[in-house]
């Protein structure tokens, strides 16, 4: 994820809460557990991809379920 504009929180399983704002950008492993919280007064946005696993579609890529 890369956030480009506004303030959060991110929170996961395994490092807890931390901020975030324009320019960060996150990497979460497969199946990580995680929280994006806008905690601004602004829209927060974001670009977020996720990989395609091989010979699946993009509803069928999150090997979590």
């Amino acid at each position: 994820m890369y956030f480009l504009e506004g303030e959060g929180t991110l929170r996961t399983g395994s490092k807890g809460e931390c901020g975030i704002y324009p320019g960060d950008a996150v990497l979460l492993m497969p199946c990580e557990l995680h929280q994006i919280r806008n905690i601004g007064t602004s829209m927060l946005k974001m670009i977020c991809t996720v990989r395609l696993l091989h010979g699946k579609t993009g509803k069928e890529t999150t090997p979590c379920i």
